[in-house]
């Protein structure tokens, strides 16, 4: 993709991540998701930095719309491009992020964050890479 269409079709994601209505907001999360595979290493950084692990800095009810459509974008990042998004960078805060979303009060924040660690585990055990004990241990409860 040229980068004069992705400069306009990334802000347009990021904007529709946080629509009111489920199925526009799932599309675009899913398409940022997806899209992550393929972004130049600085517009992957803002992504993932800004949106995708920014999910516990809002609080408050009416912005669980905004942190479904962020961690919809994170699932389908950690399925379609996993070994750019878990980087030793990013390790911490994505273990945090999906830990979060697991204890997350809202059913599809939860299910986001079940989808989330579950693509983490399929990558992390393709590596042969040791789980992480505080994504393994809500499963466990």
């Amino acid at each position: 993709m040229s980068a004069p269409i992705r400069r306009q079709v990334l802000p347009l994601l990021l904007s529709l991540t946080s629509h009111p209505e489920d199925t526009s907001r799932s599309a675009a999360s899913g398409s940022l998701g997806a899209f992550c595979k393929w972004l130049p290493e600085d517009d992957l950084n803002n992504v993932v930095e800004d949106t995708m692990l920014t999910i516990g800095s809002t609080s408050g009810d009416s912005d669980w719309q905004v942190k479904h459509g962020k961690s919809a974008a994170l699932f389908v990042g950690l399925k379609d491009a996993p070994e750019r998004i878990f980087t030793d960078s990013h390790k911490t805060k994505v273990i945090t992020t999906i830990k979060n979303l697991l204890l997350a009060d809202r059913v599809a924040l939860a299910q986001n964050g079940v989808r989330s660690a579950g693509y983490l585990f399929v990558h992390l055990v393709k590596l042969g890479e040791p789980l992480p004990i505080d994504l393994v241990t809500p499963f466990c409860k």
